[in-house]
């Protein structure tokens, strides 16, 4: 625990304290003890606990270890009216010969998905919109910037005036890339997860995780001033021995 943090609150008094990702206390005592005692640091500091996964048996044990007993809690619905989830339908993404034999990717897969990606991302710039698009490692990153750009050249009236950039952690002008997405418009930023989801930016109306872990979903989140639009489809494994490369 940080003392010197805590002295400093100690001296300045809290008003309100506020737990985000509440249900995540409900672990800490497995590999942080020292959480366990946050919650009773401030013990008259006014609490407020938010939480979007916690499950109904878990609230009691959940205000016992936020020290809240008798709080009130309110409970809202999962869907907003400005959320639309969409499923779709489409041919098998895996195949194999025997019953012996490893599956493997349909062969028109990556042509499927780099058009998919490419046609959500040219919808989100002809909104004046910027796009990311999440890829597992540093290979993919250039292979798509590659086959997107080469898409734009077939068709430029799709995503006129559209910029596709590649970005991680191996490349020198990771700023300069930063700098285009929080300054400009219709800029499509292809990345590991070294480019932050967080990022400040008012003009992101999509994000697309085109990631490679088995049992994972791709989704492409594809926000108009009415509605965001979720497509959502399985998508393929991968093996990688390097951490390095999907930074």
């Amino acid at each position: 625990m940080n003392l010197s943090l805590c002295g400093a609150l100690d001296r300045c008094g809290v008003g309100l304290l506020v737990v985000d990702e509440a249900h995540s206390w409900l672990s800490w005592p497995g590999w942080r003890p020292s959480m366990t005692a946050a919650a009773a640091r401030f013990p008259t500091a006014q609490r407020l606990a938010l939480t979007a996964t916690l499950q109904r048996a878990d609230e009691p044990r959940l205000l016992q270890v936020l020290a809240m007993p008798g709080s009130r809690v309110v409970r809202h619905p999962f869907f907003r009216d400005n959320l639309a989830l969409h499923v779709e339908q489409r041919p098998p993404v895996l195949s194999w010969t025997s019953e012996s034999s490893p599956l493997r990717p349909v062969e028109a897969e990556t042509t499927f998905r780099r058009r998919r990606a490419f046609a959500l991302c040219a919808a989100a710039a002809r909104r004046d919109g910027n796009s990311i698009i999440y890829v597992h490692l540093r290979k993919d990153v250039d292979d798509l910037v590659v086959a997107l750009l080469l898409l734009l050249s077939e068709n430029p009236a799709a995503a006129e005036g559209a910029t596709f950039l590649p970005y991680h952690a191996g490349r020198d002008d990771r700023h300069e890339v930063e700098t285009a997405f929080l300054e400009r418009r219709r800029v499509i930023v292809v990345s590991t997860i070294a480019f932050g989801l967080g990022i400040d930016s008012p003009f992101v109306r999509l994000v697309v995780h085109m990631v490679r872990v088995w049992a994972s979903c791709w989704m492409g989140i594809l926000v108009s001033s009415h509605a965001a639009h979720c497509p959502i489809r399985v998508s393929l494994s991968s093996s990688n021995t390097d951490p390095d490369a999907s930074l």
